[in-house]
């Protein structure tokens, strides 16, 4: 009876139950499985994407100080043999000395073509060390920027991180090479420390050959060393797939990613075990349902829902890592709709939560001149499309509330082997970064013109002094009430009334002060060019910036040309100035000057007939404030604004658009000098086609050096 009972009943239902047990069971594990492997890969893909971009950035910063650095002319000149050179070096060690420190580089030296160090920040260096036979050293004699890893530096004998840049002179020919120096460790400690996948796992770099280049400060001897085999496959796999390999007894995983900016290979690994815990917890609760059945269903539920907890607090970490990154970033899926943006990058785009979601901002995406971008160049769509990683890809973005940002966006593909199931995009604000690289160009080309201009005014000056004499002494010897014109008029039998009716008949008269008048713009001319070529040798006074602007506009307000159309005290003047802003150590009248120059052309632009926006009055808006440690002075108009290609070139000297007479192009360009060469501040433009144009000078609170 209790044979037939268990045949017929228990069996049955203990199969039931285990069925019922076992496939939720099996199920679940595959699924903790998959979903623990992707949250793995994206956290890597993440950290990687991430490490990647500091690493070109990294580099591409080093280049661009040593760069910088090599323009200077303390390091030219300490190139030179001589007692000059002697000089200058002994200038060059101190500002290398005192730069060090307050940068991530551990030296800095200036080496002559032979390969010798003539002045370092370490004073062991000079004279000691002889770089001719480095790679990089070579590359730069050749006129190029060029970086080396090497294994043992010829200081510390420890491997280094080394950057050079090619000295010119000026005449362009290559006098030597500027080198900034880096210890590994230190870039690893910058650069790698901060990443950290579960208990051991983390990141490393290899070189071109596949060297252990740098790995985390804290990590074990051996605990990142994989092996040839599986570097090579790290580099195949570079582009988002996940690499599986054995070492030890235990099973790694790893992501890598070659670096557009130095060709190595930056891999993040993390411990297979670790991330696959979860699974293999579920894996052994089905040994525990054979045995009693109800107790592991009860235990597999709290298995569950704690490995239900540890995904959601990883998520929570991981959510709290992209809210606080400095950079913004998104998730996107198959079909290129926002999934996730994080704080920073709504606050890059001036979005909301909610606007994040649709599609209305893609189209906020412009090109440099304003043209709107198609979505299918913005790098999340070129991932999606193409399947592969678009890396610091310039883009302008039209905010909501006015003006445009800069963006650097990057965009990497989430990859399931068949289709692209989704992008992660990042994206960081270089607005700043940019404008800096055109003020650079923008100073280049001015001292480019600086001997030129103050050349021309000398050799015209002389020519143009001696043509208003003679026509000053021409007028006055034609005028018959001087007693000596009498007399020798006299003696040659002329009557000097009937010459000068003569003349005024024929008008010769008004001819006269044509040339009169010729010789005096000429001579302005002249002035504006010397004040564009020399720095001023006035002395500095403390000014407070709405005093002077409020004097210029006083000065500008009887400043009216009935010929050229315009009348300054037409024009509404709106003052928004920063009572707490304290007064700035400048030369008063060389300011006034800047100011005079920018309100006279808003001006001429405010009554140029193809302003559009007739409708509303001409206004200039005057305002103040402190930015930085600045201060700064704005002067916006609400004229017809200038297209991209004028604003780029309106502190060129000579470059106008007026017509003939009415411009000479080098009111701005003086105003740019006085501004960045007299007081070591700079003054930037803002315009578009239709949204008027605005002014910004920014003035050092303390005294120029």
């Amino acid at each position: 009876m209790r044979s037939s009972f268990i045949t017929r009943s228990l069996v049955p239902i203990l199969f039931v139950v285990m069925l019922g047990v076992g496939l939720p069971t099996i199920v679940t594990f595959y699924y903790t499985k998959n979903t623990a492997e992707e949250l793995a890969l994206g956290q890597m893909s993440q950290a990687l994407t991430l490490l990647d971009a500091d690493v070109s950035e990294k580099i591409r910063s080093v280049q661009a100080t040593a760069s910088f650095w090599g323009q200077e002319d303390v390091f030219r000149l300490a190139l030179i043999e001589g007692y000059l050179g002697r000089s200058a070096r002994v200038a060059a060690n101190r500002r290398l000395a005192e730069r060090i420190p307050y940068t991530s580089y551990d030296r800095a030296f200036l080496a002559l073509p032979d390969g010798s160090v003539v002045s370092a920040s370490v004073p062991a260096m000079i004279g000691v060390i002889n770089v001719a036979d480095r790679d990089y050293f070579k590359r730069s004699l050749l006129g190029q920027p060029a970086f080396e890893a090497l294994e043992v530096g010829k200081l510390t004998g420890l491997p280094v991180l080394v950057v050079s840049s090619p000295v010119f002179n000026h005449e362009r020919t290559v006098e030597g090479v500027m080198v900034l120096v880096m210890d590994i460790h230190r870039l690893a400690r910058e650069i790698l420390d901060q990443v950290r996948i579960g208990q051991t796992g983390g990141a490393y770099i290899l070189d071109a050959r596949g060297a252990m280049l740098a790995k985390p400060s804290w990590s074990r001897e051996g605990q990142f060393a994989p092996l040839p085999q599986v570097v090579s496959a790290l580099r195949d796999a570079a582009g988002g797939k996940m690499v599986t390999y054995g070492r030890g007894g235990d099973e790694r995983l790893a992501v890598a990613a070659v670096n557009p900016v130095t060709g190595w290979l930056v891999a993040v690994e993390a411990d297979g075990a670790e991330t696959m815990r979860p699974a293999a917890k579920l894996t052994a609760l089905n040994g525990l349902i054979s045995l009693a059945v109800l107790a592991v269903v009860g235990v597999a539920l709290a298995f569950v829902r704690g490995a239900v907890v540890r995904l959601r607090e990883s998520e929570d970490r991981y959510r709290t890592l992209a809210e606080t990154t400095p950079v913004g970033i998104a998730t996107f899926d198959r079909f290129g709709r926002v999934v996730y943006m994080n704080q920073r990058a709504l606050d890059l785009l001036e979005l909301f939560p909610q606007e994040a979601l649709g599609d209305a901002w893609i189209s906020r995406f412009v090109t440099r001149e304003g043209q709107p971008l198609a979505p299918g160049d913005l790098p999340m769509h070129q991932a999606l499309a193409g399947r592969k990683s678009v890396l610091g890809r310039i883009i302008w973005y039209d905010k909501p509330s006015g003006g445009h940002a800069v963006l650097s966006m990057s965009a990497v593909p989430q990859d399931t082997g068949v289709d692209a199931a989704g992008a992660v995009a990042v994206m960081e604000d270089v607005t700043e970064r940019v404008r800096i690289q055109e003020m650079m160009v923008q100073t280049e080309k001015m001292l480019s013109v600086g001997g030129l201009a103050a050349g021309m005014a000398h050799e015209i000056n002389n020519p143009l002094a001696s043509i208003l004499q003679a026509l000053q002494v021409i007028i006055r010897r034609l005028d018959p009430d001087m007693p000596a014109n009498a007399k020798i008029a006299g003696e040659v039998g002329v009557d000097l009334r009937a010459v000068q009716a003569y003349m005024q008949r024929r008008g010769l008269n008004e001819f006269l002060e044509g040339i009169h008048e010729a010789g005096v713009r000429a001579a302005r001319i002249v002035t504006n060019m010397l004040g564009f070529a020399r720095k001023s040798g006035g002395d500095y006074e403390e000014c407070r910036l709405d005093e002077l602007l409020d004097k210029t506009v006083e000065l500008a307000g009887g400043d009216y040309d009935l010929k050229k159309q315009y009348d300054f005290r037409q024009i509404e003047i709106v003052r928004d100035f920063d009572t707490d802003l304290g007064p700035v150590q400048c030369q008063s009248m060389e300011i006034e000057q800047v100011f005079f120059n920018i309100l006279k052309n808003a001006a001429q632009a405010l009554n140029e007939p193809g302003r559009e926006t007739p409708s509303a009055p001409p206004r200039i808006t005057l305002r103040t404030r402190r930015e930085n440690g600045m201060a700064v002075a704005e002067i916006e108009d609400n004229g017809p604004g200038m297209p991209e290609e004028i604003r780029k070139r309106v502190f060129e000297p000579f470059y106008t658009t007026k017509s003939i007479g009415v411009g000479t192009g080098l009111g701005l360009s003086v105003a740019y000098f006085i501004v960045s060469q007299n007081h070591r501040g700079s003054i930037t433009v803002e315009s578009a086609p239709g949204k008027g144009t605005r002014f910004r000078v920014l003035l050092p609170i303390k005294a120029a050096a």
